[in-house]
């Protein structure tokens, strides 16, 4: 088995070549651009290595500067980038690689303002020309591919997939695999510690990706003590309801410390922008009374034709009982923040007591 220095080596010499590197494909979010390039994609480095690594190779290769003093310089460098790049706007050529900021995340419109939530500002790296051309032969490993394999967790990233392998705290990570489904019920998720521990995660299957299996979105319910060697184990039917679920776990993660996660919204829009946070009937979140007006709490939940540009309209409201449905009237404060659900009028369901009733 080849060490990590080894793995390097082979891929800038092209012994490994390209099939030694990863990539996936992610949404073009640029409407200028979308017809023609409808997904973009992003590379992964194969390996990567610590400073005390690479001083070690320096070493072997006769270096004469101390470990301290080497570590000194290379972090010198990256205050010297981290402080000057944001005001210059420069980018650095250090002739094996050229560093330059970047913005990971999507914009959902052209002229869209840059958003802390969805977006970060980083530094990024471009190999050079000659690191690029051992890479040139042999075909790259695509991660987010689609498969007629089992259930399988293939991938799970943080930060619009610059992270692999990468969970954060109080941020929403993207799984990728083949199979992956939501939607009978009983599907779940869970962070496994390397203490034994387990945190649950909340899963959902956003709108462009229902019906394909390929990617899932999930959430910590609770904050996770930041550590390597985590283990997040998807439970999901697949294709078929029918089959029993399957457990799948993913690669060794890396958890990274971050804000602890708010209260999981009971439901929300693929995009967070519409959540409904809690529901009750005169202070009872267990029982409710039909007749009775409903009192709905989240953020972006607006009425019908009162919503601001962009954000979504609650267009309908019905209660679903014994497989029948039945239309409720909403009003909705201005601020999205509160509204009321009562029946509308018409029929209404027989007089009895439900269980797990659908809103």
């Amino acid at each position: 088995m080849k060490n990590e220095f080894q793995k390097l080596e082979a891929a800038l010499t092209g012994t490994d070549a390209a099939k030694a590197v990863d990539y996936a494909t992610f949404p073009n979010a640029m409407p200028s651009s979308q017809e023609a390039a409808p997904r973009l994609g992003r590379a992964y480095a194969a390996d990567t290595v610590g400073q005390a690594e690479v001083y070690a190779r320096m070493k072997e290769m006769g270096y004469q500067m101390g470990e301290a003093e080497a570590k000194r310089v290379w972090n010198a460098l990256g205050l010297i980038v981290r402080d000057r790049m944001p005001k210059d706007g420069y980018a650095y050529d250090l002739g094996f690689v050229r560093l330059f900021p970047a913005i990971s995340g999507t914009f959902p419109t052209a002229d869209a303002a840059f958003d802390p939530s969805r977006n970060r500002l980083y530094v990024a790296a471009v190999p050079s020309d000659e690191i690029r051309d051992a890479l040139a032969d042999g075909t790259p490993t695509r991660i987010d591919a689609p498969s007629q394999g089992d259930v399988r967790v293939d991938n799970v990233t943080w930060g619009a997939g610059t992270d692999r392998d990468t969970v954060k705290n109080g941020e929403p990570i993207d799984i990728y695999g083949s199979r992956l489904t939501v939607g009978n019920g009983d599907e779940r998720a869970e962070l496994q510690m390397p203490d034994g521990s387990t945190i649950p995660v909340t899963l959902e299957a956003p709108q462009e990706a229902k019906g394909i299996g390929q990617r899932l979105v999930g959430r910590l319910a609770q904050p996770a003590d930041a550590c390597k060697g985590a283990i997040l184990m998807v439970w999901t039917h697949g294709f078929d309801a029918s089959d029993a679920l399957r457990a799948t776990p993913s690669h060794k993660l890396t958890v990274l410390a971050g804000d602890a996660p708010g209260p999981v919204p009971l439901a929300q829009t693929s995009d967070g922008k519409c959540k409904i946070m809690s529901m009750d009937d005169e202070g009872s979140h267990t029982d409710f009374l039909y007749g009775s007006a409903w009192n709905v709490n989240g953020t972006g939940i607006y009425g019908d034709r009162a919503a601001p540009g962009g954000e979504w309209e609650i267009a309908r409201c019905s209660v679903s009982v014994d497989g029948s449905d039945y239309t409720l009237a909403g009003n909705f404060n201005e601020d999205g923040t509160h509204g009321e659900i009562s029946p509308l009028g018409g029929d209404t369901p027989a007089r009895g007591t439900y269980h797990d009733i659908e809103l």
